[in-house]
């Protein structure tokens, strides 16, 4: 009733009455700013003992008392609710702590710090090991990057020459020139110029039927003045992208190998997978060439 009568919280209140108790009602500095000594009936100035401070908390804040039912009526409104929560919380924190928590979690905590300094010197050496391992780890990475780019390009021209020789049967066409001319008109749409597009499409193409590094530097082996710089940019980002067949390929094989029972599946999704990732390099494209 005292904490809802003046708007401390509960802990706060039970600070203050316990002070009152045991040194007077002078001795609580919060209730004399928020008047509880006037409320008690006290004169400022007056001497009162800890008996008739018992007694004035019991006749104006015990049951039927003046504020008697504070709290009662504190707890119809939303600032009361929430207040009570307040309480609530705070109690639950006060058996928390009585039951032990604290001092059993300081005494693991203790315990742990003691174990790591007795076992400082092999903790070390385990990261030592670990760190020695990982930089071995990364150095074993880069070297396979370092050897896959150029696997990657062989295999590309290999798989393109196979193509073109089988299609060169036919007369002067290539893989190169098929796409080139399916292509065509989405590189108009993304933007390249009508007289670069089948130029811009064979690039596309070689990317499609090999990998992005063997377009890449089919790219960069042009002329600084084939292609307009608009051109160049949406190509540039088109390129850029594992959408073509040796793609495919490493990923039914390596994915049917750890799901074999699966590889139907990726088969038949295969060909829509490559169709959507090639569409959203090309959306790259069309992207990049706006803000040119």
């Amino acid at each position: 009733n005292v904490a809802a009568t003046t708007g401390l919280d509960f802990r706060t209140a039970a600070e203050q009455i316990q002070r009152s108790f045991s040194a007077g009602i002078g001795a609580a500095d919060l209730f004399r700013e928020k008047g509880v000594r006037n409320m008690l009936g006290f004169k400022a100035g007056a001497t009162v003992s800890i008996e008739e401070t018992v007694a004035a908390f019991e006749r104006v804040f015990g049951k039927g008392g003046r504020f008697g039912n504070s709290t009662d009526e504190l707890a119809k409104t939303f600032e009361g609710t929430l207040s009570m929560i307040g309480d609530k919380i705070f109690n639950f924190k006060k058996v928390l702590l009585e039951a032990g928590f604290f001092d059993e979690l300081k005494k693991q905590f203790g315990d742990l710090d003691k174990f790591l300094s007795d076992n400082a010197e092999q903790l070390d050496k385990i990261a030592i090991s670990v760190g020695r391992n990982l930089a071995r780890a990364i150095k074993g990475a880069v070297d396979i990057g370092k050897d896959l780019l150029p696997l990657l390009q062989n295999i590309g021209r290999t798989l393109k020459s196979i193509v073109d020789g089988f299609l060169s049967i036919f007369g002067d066409i290539s893989l190169q020139k098929i796409l080139g001319y399916i292509f065509a008109p989405i590189c108009w749409l993304m933007g390249v110029p009508w007289n670069e597009s089948a130029n811009a499409a064979e690039l596309l193409g070689i990317k499609l039927a090999t990998n992005e590094f063997v377009a890449y530097i089919q790219f960069g082996s042009l002329d600084p003045e084939y292609f307009t710089e608009r051109t160049k940019v949406i190509l540039l980002y088109a390129l850029c992208g594992f959408a073509n067949f040796s793609s495919v390929g490493i990923l039914i094989s390596g994915i049917g190998a750890m799901a074999p029972e699966r590889r139907i599946d990726l088969i038949k999704v295969s060909g829509k997978a490559l169709i959507g990732a090639t569409l959203a390099s090309c959306m790259s494209g069309l992207v990049a060439g706006i803000f040119v």
